[in-house]
């Protein structure tokens, strides 16, 4: 089969076939009479095999060796096209996270390109390796412009001082930042799930408080006790956001676990300040809790029902926190009597 009706029938480009004819990695091995080359089965098995090896971003050096090399190591080769393909579409991502940041907040891009240029030259100093130069970009910013690009930055961001000034700059941005949160939220480790609630909690609105709800089921307890006192914190009256029993629920569970006990207590004193019906609920279920666990749990207890007190003392909170009072444990005693005379 002569070269024109071989690219026909293939699709590949004359132009392709004389380079792989070039390169010595797919040659026409025969002649016709009148002195032309042609392609033999053979040949055509091993361009097809070319083909498909190329489909895999493989270059024509490494197609050469996996077809004419019986010991190479094949799953080395694999490997590491697998990493330069992560490697092209992470580049890939940060392009189009670089256009969708010309983006404004309402869906526009710039009408000139000073406007692109000005964007651009924001994204790279938050990209530089300079921390000062990161957090002025990130105060530079108005907010509605380059969100993604800002979620990101804080997403990664290492140094502390930075992370708080680009969570600012979220903040101001509301809630527009949410979706760029929330889109990181399934794939993302630990950390930064634990960093994305924190930039929920300062933003207002019914999509940061449905995310925050979310997080509060998370995996990760240090993620869902910072979405638990999130929620609590924006919780007016009774319209709390998961219901009043299973939001109280949990802070008393942190209360008797230690974890962010004297947030979650503050949180509990909140609650019944702006609902003042439901602290006779939230003492009974904190008293329950408190007396069946530990002696440190008991402490902690204690030290909450002392925090729902103040101001009310002879309010429910204060009658429960008598009871400790006669507690076999001595410092949960002391600590209640303590408390009590204040």
């Amino acid at each position: 089969m002569l070269i024109g009706e071989v690219s026909r029938r293939s699709g590949i480009s004359v132009r392709m076939l004389r380079h792989y004819d070039s390169r010595g990695l797919v040659s026409p091995s025969h002649r016709t009479g009148a002195g032309y080359r042609e392609y033999s089965r053979g040949d055509l098995t091993r361009l097809m095999k070319v083909e498909s090896l190329r489909s895999l971003g493989m270059g024509i050096a490494d197609v050469r060796a996996a077809l004419d090399d019986p010991g190479l190591d094949v799953a080395a080769v694999l490997d590491r096209l697998r990493e330069e393909t992560r490697g092209r579409i992470r580049a890939e991502q940060a392009l189009l996270g670089q256009l969708d940041s010309l983006r404004d907040r309402a869906g526009t891009v710039p009408d000139s390109w000073d406007d692109v240029l000005a964007v651009t030259s924001l994204l790279a100093a938050l990209r530089s390796p300079y921390p000062a130069e990161r957090q002025t970009a990130a105060l530079r910013t108005p907010p509605g412009r380059a969100t993604a690009a800002l979620v990101a930055s804080y997403l990664d961001e290492t140094d502390p001082n930075v992370a708080g000034t680009l969570r600012w700059s979220l903040t101001q941005a509301g809630e527009d930042a949410v979706p760029a949160l929330t889109a990181r939220m399934a794939s993302a480790d630990a950390a930064t799930r634990l960093r994305i609630a924190e930039a929920l909690g300062t933003i207002t609105g019914h999509t940061a408080t449905a995310a925050l709800t979310t997080l509060s089921d998370d995996e990760e307890q240090a993620v869902r006790s910072r979405a638990v006192l999130s929620l609590a914190h924006r919780v007016t009256g009774v319209e709390l956001p998961e219901g009043p029993a299973d939001l109280t629920a949990r802070l008393v569970a942190m209360v008797i676990d230690g974890d962010h006990d004297v947030d979650a207590a503050d949180a509990l004193a909140r609650l019944c300040h702006r609902n003042p019906s439901a602290e006779k609920a939230v003492v009974t279920r904190l008293t329950s809790a408190g007396q069946a666990a530990s002696p440190d749990a008991r402490l902690r207890t204690v030290q909450a029902l002392a925090e729902l007190s103040v101001g009310r003392p002879d309010g429910p909170a204060g009658a429960a926190l008598t009871t400790f009072t006669a507690d076999p444990d001595r410092t949960v005693a002391l600590t209640a009597q303590a408390l009590t005379r204040r």
